[in-house]
């Protein structure tokens, strides 16, 4: 197993550029079974169902979910006390899918509070670069770092609420982010990119601006599809709302790959969302306030652009079906679109003025098409699967320039859209205050559990929802913290997870955009999620064994990823190996396969296009 990963410092004219899929490690596909997968799969087109290699192998999603890398090697049988959810039938539970060996006693569901103090920050030797050249240092007053370096960050973690349907592997993730501190003077002062483990602590921290330069700060941020030592991010120069983008090493092995490469050779883009193209050595990017383009990740040459009269705004866009679909949140227009690239066919809006589609409220009351808004100013639309759509809702009427937002709710939320595409309407299925108003980003994930993961800051400093804000007494003159990542449960709305920054209070109250702000989270793991492993005698024949086990990639793909499977007998002898996909959207992948076993004794093993395996023991009776 790899260590846990540390920081590396590269300053920032050591900063190499990024040279193409082969240079660092950055292979699209690493595992040395790849090509063997690749021809597995053809085979399998040419072959009818009985003769393909899934033919003892059949292969079904169930549950939905979201995240992003993998836990850890072994799992123990699974833990939690909830029910697998259908997230296609959020109210519905399954209670013959899921069964447990873990009490409320097991020290691992026990609730939790970790603390990251100032002084935490301060004992990294590249903070204490940065701050030297600022002429701090840890001896400095803390009122005087306060615009460099948060004074804490809490975790709160329910563990039984976190683990969900999946068990303790959740509790091998991490949660990654990039924040940056605007102070009273309306500019950015800094920036850090930050992973923290299930548990609250301190993994990885990178000063931005000491190693890519002073008003440098990440917007769009998440995993790098062709390496997963790495995180894709996008620079914004001050508030310019463009600028160059990097690769970020979280991890600290290997030691040969640096910890920031430049791509594009420095091009500046729109700084809101920047992805991997499915096919080559490219990135996608909103571009031109009015859709997409596709870039050459090493030149930065722009090799296709794709404008839409009905987008304005965009800050987002989701490429699906092998890049030739886009879901693109237009901001100013308050829609999402969705969009044919090959063609260039917009296939339908959801919102708006140019709306195609009904609205439906959570209340079920109907909105003809174009006359109404359900949602404003949103951020990072994403499809879910199962026609669901999630959002940050911002509730912010911004004007035509994109330069101002008026506040049109008391604070902003967490929301789901299901689109019906024959009956062209959308509908609001679910919705979650964060109990504050956020003007700008705000983010919203599906987890594996089904959990949702959302990030807001304090941009408002109304308490009429205060009771949202304190488990405690406190003073509704203020907010306790700058902003916040959550990880709320779908079903009962209660937060699993809640990671809070805070500074100084004083500057908040009198300039509420003053403070952290996160445009966004990801949940990262380091090899697959594999559990409830179970071994039947007989369903076949009387020697052959039947498994059953669920599965979901290393962190949330949108297309499918190969994977390959192993079954190992008590001898470590593999006795049946195959290939298959993990599901995109980071849902639920149901495996059954067969293996000749002289008895329900041994391993499953998953393994990923990247190497990183896990492994599950099985025994007779088992269930787990």
């Amino acid at each position: 197993a790899r260590q846990l990963p540390e920081l590396r410092g590269t300053r920032m004219a050591e900063t190499p550029s990024y040279g193409g899929l082969n240079e660092f490690g950055a292979l699209l596909n690493d595992g040395d079974w790849h090509e063997e997968y690749q021809q597995s799969q053809s085979s399998a087109e040419a072959e009818t169902p009985a003769r393909s290699m899934f033919s003892t192998s059949r292969v079904m999603g169930l549950v939905g979910a979201a995240a992003l890398f993998a836990g850890a090697g072994v799992f123990a049988a699974v833990g939690g006390t909830k029910n697998l959810v259908d997230v296609a039938n959020p109210g519905a539970s399954t209670e013959d899918l899921w069964s447990t060996s873990e009490t409320e006693s097991d020290w691992r569901l026990k609730e939790y509070t970790t603390t990251i103090t100032m002084d935490d920050f301060l004992k990294d030797d590249k903070v204490l670069k940065w701050l030297n050249s600022k002429g701090l240092s840890e001896d400095s007053d803390h009122y005087d770092l306060m615009p460099y370096v948060p004074t804490e960050i809490v975790i709160e973690g329910n563990p039984t609420l976190l683990q969900g349907n999946i068990g303790p592997g959740v509790m091998d993730g991490y949660t990654a982010f990039s924040m940056q501190m605007k102070n009273q003077s309306g500019l950015y002062s800094a920036s850090y990119n930050i992973v923290i483990d299930m548990r609250g602590h301190l993994v990885s921290i990178s000063p931005v601006m000491h190693h890519l330069g002073h008003d440098y700060h990440m917007i769009s941020f998440k995993p790098y599809s062709h390496d997963p030592d790495y995180f894709l991010g996008s620079v914004d120069v001050e508030a310019t709302q463009s600028g160059p983008s990097y690769l970020w090493k979280w991890t600290r092995y290997p030691e040969d790959k640096p910890e920031y490469v430049k791509l594009m050779d420095g091009t500046e883009t729109d700084c809101h969302d920047v992805s991997n193209a499915y096919e080559g050595d490219f990135l996608w990017a909103t571009c031109d306030d009015k859709g997409i383009c596709k870039y050459n990740a090493a030149d930065g040459d722009k090799k296709e652009t794709h404008k839409y009269d009905v987008v304005y705004g965009p800050n987002h866009a989701q490429m699906l079906e092998k890049d030739s679909i886009a879901i693109i949140s237009s901001r100013i227009t308050n829609a999402i679109v969705k969009v044919n690239v090959t063609s260039d066919e917009v296939l339908w809006v959801a919102g708006g003025p140019n709306g195609t589609m009904d609205l439906i409220d959570e209340d079920g009351k109907h909105f003809e098409a174009g006359k109404m808004d359900l949602w404003k100013g949103q951020h990072n639309v994403e499809y879910l699967g199962n026609d669901e759509y999630a959002m940050f809702d911002d509730e912010s009427n911004v004007n035509w320039s994109g330069d101002e937002e008026t506040q049109e709710a008391q604070y902003s939320r967490l929301l789901i859209v299901k689109i019906n595409e024959a009956e062209s309407t959308a509908t609001v299925k679910w919705s979650y205050g964060v109990g504050a108003y956020t003007p700008i980003y705000g983010d919203n994930d599906k987890m594996p559990t089904g959990n949702m993961l959302g990030t807001m800051w304090v941009g408002d400093m109304a308490c009429k929802d205060w009771e949202k804000q304190c488990k405690h007494s406190c003073d509704c003159s203020y907010y306790p913290y700058d902003a916040e990542i959550m990880e709320v449960d779908r079903v009962t709305k209660e937060t699993a997870l809640s990671v809070r920054i805070r500074s100084n209070t004083t500057w908040k109250e009198a300039t509420t955009w003053a403070g952290w702000s996160i445009y966004s989270a990801e949940r990262i793991y380091k090899e697959p999620l594999l559990y409830r492993v179970s071994c039947e005698k007989g369903k076949v024949t009387d020697t052959t064994r039947f498994l059953t086990f669920y599965t979901h990639n290393s962190f949330k793909q949108y297309n499918k990823a190969p994977g390959k499977y192993r079954i190992k007998d008590a001898d470590e002898n593999t006795v049946s190996e195959g290939y298959f996909d993990f599901n995109p959207y980071w849902d639920l992948k149901k495996m059954e396969v067969t293996a000749d076993l002289d008895s329900c004794n041994g391993r499953v093993e998953v393994e990923n296009q990247w190497g990183q395996w896990s492994g599950h023991e099985f025994n007779d009776g088992d269930t787990n």
